[in-house]
């Protein structure tokens, strides 16, 4: 193999408007988003291209990223003690499968001992 192949990556960033508040919907827009990228580079591209080494998708991208108090987005929180805690890591999880790389993304983590809230 030639350098190029064995040092050479690829990176989509994923910015999708999120149904603020609804992760659940927010998911399923940027897995549509995604599965069209994929598709629409299928149908474009002469000769395959290289696979995808990274999603990176924004801070509270799934979420929305303003809220107005923090009571507002505590029901949003995935916190530390909570099975709850995992959903996005799921959700990046079956993005990593599906696509066979590496899928990152920022989301609203709590630390319930010592009541904190922040962007992991």
């Amino acid at each position: 193999k030639s350098d190029e192949d064995l040092c050479g990556f690829r990176v989509a960033c994923v910015q999708c408007e999120p149904v603020h508040g609804d992760r659940k919907t927010s998911f399923e827009k940027c897995l549509r988003l995604l599965d069209a990228f994929i598709s629409n580079e299928k149908k474009e591209c002469e000769k395959e291209s290289m696979p995808l080494s990274i999603i990176q998708f924004p801070e509270m991208s799934f979420t929305g990223y303003t809220f107005d108090s923090r009571e507002e987005i505590e029901r949003l929180v995935e916190w530390d003690d909570e099975e709850e805690e995992e959903i996005t890591r799921q959700f990046l999880s079956t993005i990593a499968k599906r696509f066979k790389c590496l899928a990152s993304a920022g989301y609203v983590r709590g630390i319930r001992d010592a009541n904190e809230i922040y962007n992991a």
